[in-house]
């Protein structure tokens, strides 16, 4: 279960806090990955409103 994450702009890095099925808080760290999406009538994906990126 999702507590909390938070984003390291210096290091980009994303720092994200969880709880396990034994409620024990779990913390995960992880390289910013990042994704420019455009729009595209042929595109595989879609945007949140539902355009084809």
């Amino acid at each position: 279960m999702y507590v909390d994450a938070f984003f390291d702009r210096q290091r980009d890095r994303i720092h994200i806090v969880e709880r396990d099925k034994n409620q024990q808080r779990q913390y995960h760290e992880h390289q910013a990955k990042y994704i420019m999406y455009y729009d595209d009538p042929n595109g595989k994906f879609k945007s949140i409103y539902g355009n084809p990126v």
